[in-house]
């Protein structure tokens, strides 16, 4: 195990996350450097300050977070390193937004994180209604990660984003199958149909939650 973590920390001492600045317009990835992704209109760093003084791995525009290899971690963008209290604010209404960009689940977490906000989650069948009515005005095809996976614990689906089990359910026909392969469909896609079980290395379309500053 010593080994090991050794290995890791030679592997990706070289690619600790540093924001970079927002300078170079862009259309898509293609118009970036392989270790910046576009978004919102400009390149950015693909090593989000989310990963703390963690490290960070990008491969074809798409980062992902490893924490250091000495402290135990949450597998996805270490969130110890922060205060995990979400909702931020209590009694506020939440809101949904779609990313303009195709990730893979790990990166949909980070990117909503650096937004402010957390890879969604549909706790209700008004929460659902909800983020379908967006995903269907977003104008992207029917792909869009949520929080939702069981990647920590076999056929226990949960939200990332909350910590919380999936007490509402609305999957698809045929979902979610059973695996005992590691990464085969283990994160939870949304569709206007239903919820589907989706291999966590796809590109998708993240939709993020936000809640609103309480107003005093």
């Amino acid at each position: 195990m010593r080994m090991l973590q050794v290995t890791l920390l030679l592997v990706f001492a070289g690619t600790k996350c540093i924001m970079g600045s927002k300078t170079t317009p862009c259309k898509t990835n293609n118009d970036c450097t392989d270790h910046r992704f576009c978004s919102e209109g400009y390149c950015e760093d693909a090593c989000s300050s989310e990963c703390g003084n963690n490290f960070c791995y990008v491969k074809d525009h798409i980062a992902t977070c490893f924490c250091d290899p000495w402290q135990r971690f949450f597998k996805l963008g270490c969130y110890e390193q922060f205060g995990f209290r979400w909702p931020p604010y209590r009694g506020e209404a939440k809101q949904y937004k779609v990313e303009e960009i195709k990730v893979n689940w790990t990166m949909a977490a980070t990117l909503c994180l650096r937004r402010q906000g957390r890879l969604a989650s549909l706790s209700s069948s008004l929460e659902n209604d909800m983020a379908k009515t967006v995903i269907s005005n977003s104008g992207h095809p029917n792909m869009f990660w949520t929080s939702g996976t069981n990647g920590f614990q076999q056929n226990r689906w949960t939200w990332v984003s909350t910590k919380l089990p999936l007490n509402f359910t609305d999957w698809n026909p045929g979902h979610p199958e059973v695996s005992n392969v590691a990464g085969a469909e283990q994160c939870l896609e949304l569709q206007t149909s239903g919820w589907n079980a989706a291999n966590c290395g796809e590109l998708k379309y993240p939709l993020c939650e936000y809640y609103k500053v309480p107003k005093r």
